[in-house]
């Protein structure tokens, strides 16, 4: 089986995206990069992001850097359960169901959210952005 068949790939137009590298053996990242990223789909897409899981050895990074991917950011998860918690009234937050809310109104909020992330800003356009949770999430939105 491929490397490529074990993992989450979000494709987009412009860009990429190679997620959940964390199911495979270092043998197998390592076929992923030399092989599987290829010279034809590496010239494919405008952008293609490798989410690199921090159990890889070094050796990984530098063949991706020989490959003309470079360092974007270093990512930290951390997830809490709402299900359970107690919204007052006076919370900053405000919490809506993506059906009531307009297009451009997820727009303008999601740009504001990202205006003050410590999270490295996207290298896509917002209507890129767009185009490509439209296709991951289906075209209902």
């Amino acid at each position: 089986m491929r490397a490529m068949d074990k993992i989450k790939v979000i494709e987009a137009d412009a860009y990429l995206t190679i997620e959940d590298t964390n199911v495979l053996s270092t043998d197998e990242m390592m076929q992923l990069v030399k092989h599987e990223l290829s010279e034809k789909l590496l010239n494919q897409y405008k952008n293609i992001t490798v989410l690199v899981h921090s159990n890889f050895p070094e050796q990984v990074e530098q063949s991706l850097i020989q490959r003309g991917f470079y360092f974007h950011d270093e990512t930290l998860f951390v997830q809490k359960k709402l299900q359970n918690e107690e919204i007052t009234f006076g919370s900053a937050i405000t919490l809506s169901s993506l059906h009531h809310v307009s297009l451009d109104t997820f727009k303008e909020t999601w740009l504001e959210v990202m205006s003050g992330s410590l999270n490295a800003p996207s290298s896509l356009h917002m209507n890129e952005q767009m185009m490509g949770v439209k296709k991951e999430l289906g075209g209902g939105i």
